[in-house]
């Protein structure tokens, strides 16, 4: 729990120090995602996943095209897995970022979090 709350404090103090940046670059930054959820009904770009399992758990987040649910391989922009004996995190950035035209869906199994990067055209 101690290493969980130490890498939860970095994420923050990250995204703390980045937030001026986002802001002039005009990123959203989501919050932190637990469940199935539609991020946003609009066209954009996606340029960052962080995906963060806790101890014990393991997970998919699944990301797709689709403003309303996750349906249809062609919308499927990404796929992340992570498994954690204890607390693990991977992420995935872009140099170019991902377009997508119908908005972000996310689609998460239990026992992971998931923190996206993204702007809205």
């Amino acid at each position: 729990m101690k290493r969980f709350r130490s890498i939860l404090f970095a994420i923050v103090l990250i995204a703390i120090l980045i937030a001026p940046i986002c802001y002039a670059l005009n990123v959203t930054s989501s919050r932190a995602i637990t469940s199935d959820v539609a991020v946003t009904t609009k066209a954009g770009y996606l340029t960052g996943v962080y995906l963060l399992a806790t101890e014990g758990s393991s997970g998919t987040v699944i990301i797709y095209d689709n403003a309303t649910e996750a349906s249809g391989v062609t919308s499927m922009l990404l796929q992340m897995s992570v498994s954690g004996v204890t607390t693990y995190q991977t992420s995935r950035e872009w140099t170019h970022p991902v377009h997508f035209n119908n908005g972000l869906y996310v689609d998460l199994s239990s026992g992971v979090t998931v923190f996206l990067e993204y702007t809205n055209e």
